[in-house]
């Protein structure tokens, strides 16, 4: 394996001999260095191909190669046929999408976060590395930031709340009590009679003027965002579930569940 700056490179043919797999109209010394959706591939990406009704993207599709099993019918697309190609994917997120190690620097506000002006930080507030705070925020005690994440001007996060990495606030985002955003979505593979787990790569954008609920919580996504428009109310304990798209002033009530990459349409 070959690194970046962006990250870890993997060859197609280090990609099939560690897969098990063959590769057909793919020459073994392409570089890939990002899995990605069929849609959204580009020629340094993996993708895959698991149910047939996405078969005509996969058609049309950009990407250097294509994870497949022996019955997908992609032609002349650059494809690396394996037996379960939907855990060839997973496999190929955790090696070209590594998980970081926490960035924990003994201090309750990293060296390398940016607080901007007249934000209010309560005791037991924790904030991570390279995270950007917008002027006026209002942080309650046990809030924590982890790294990378950004908060527009005016947000006010309440007792216990949860950002993981990368996660994206606009300007006066409220978040209530234990609401976490960017946790794990839930996603597992069944290999050999047990379930082994799909890597969470992804993150959670928040728009404007967005108010979360007491205990909610949002997955991140497993490659994109799961997003939250502008002016969307979500009330206390439901769930938003990895790669969901929320459109624009939605009201989502109490104990509502929104399952894995589910459009919810603008009121």
């Amino acid at each position: 394996m070959n690194t970046t700056d962006a990250g870890p490179l993997l060859t197609c043919a280090e990609l099939a001999e560690r897969l098990g797999g063959t590769l057909v109209n793919c020459p073994g010394d392409r570089t890939i260095k990002e899995v990605r959706p069929v849609e959204d591939a580009e020629a340094g990406s993996l993708s895959f191909l698991a149910n047939p009704k996405y078969r005509a993207k996969a058609l049309e599709s950009r990407a250097g190669v294509i994870l497949v099993d022996a019955r997908s019918g992609l032609g002349d697309r650059p494809q690396l046929v394996m037996a379960n190609p939907y855990w060839g994917f997973a496999q190929a997120i955790g090696w070209l999408h590594p998980e970081p190690a926490p960035e924990w620097s003994g201090q309750p506000v990293h060296p390398s976060a940016r607080i901007g002006a007249g934000c209010h930080l309560a005791p037991g507030v924790s904030v991570g590395a390279r995270t950007v705070l917008g002027a006026g925020c209002r942080l309650h005690p046990g809030v924590h930031i982890a790294e990378d994440c950004v908060l527009g001007e005016g947000c006010e996060l309440f007792p216990g709340v949860v950002l993981y990495r990368r996660t994206r606030l606009g300007q006066r985002v409220r978040l209530h009590g234990n609401a976490v955003l960017g946790s794990d979505g839930y996603g597992y593979v069944l290999v050999a009679g047990r379930q082994e787990k799909i890597p969470q790569a992804g993150w959670v954008e928040v728009g404007d003027d967005v108010e979360i609920g007491a205990c909610t919580t949002v997955d991140r996504g497993v490659l994109g965002p799961t997003r939250i428009q502008a002016g969307t109310k979500i009330d206390n304990q439901c769930q938003i579930a990895h790669n969901v798209q929320i459109g624009q002033h939605c009201l989502i009530v109490s104990q509502t569940g929104i399952s894995g990459s589910t459009p919810w349409a603008t009121t």
